[in-house]
């Protein structure tokens, strides 16, 4: 069974690394791949993903809207942030 993922990291390298690293995965489809907030948005409506791999903080904002967006958009999808920094309050889903 193949899992729908879509990417959204502002960071070039961190993008490219996870984008290599997804695609070369057998059993994962990377549904799309996101340098802002609105593409994640738009990206979730249109692809309902099982997975969105999301920055805690995405342009233009800064702020942690895309993962709580991602996640109302479509209540069956999973979101996960991997960070390295303290996560902002309020951002625990």
């Amino acid at each position: 069974m193949t899992t729908t993922v879509v990417l959204a990291e502002d960071g070039y390298l961190m993008r490219e690394a996870l984008t290599s690293v997804l695609g070369s995965l057998d059993d994962v489809e990377l549904v799309a791949v996101c340098e802002t907030y609105d593409q994640l948005i738009e990206a979730v409506e249109e692809h309902r993903p099982a997975v969105v791999i999301t920055d805690i903080r995405m342009p233009p904002t800064q702020t942690n809207e895309g993962i709580r967006a991602a996640a109302q958009s479509v209540s069956r999808t999973r979101v996960d942030w991997p960070t390295s920094m303290r996560c902002p309050s309020g951002s625990r889903m």
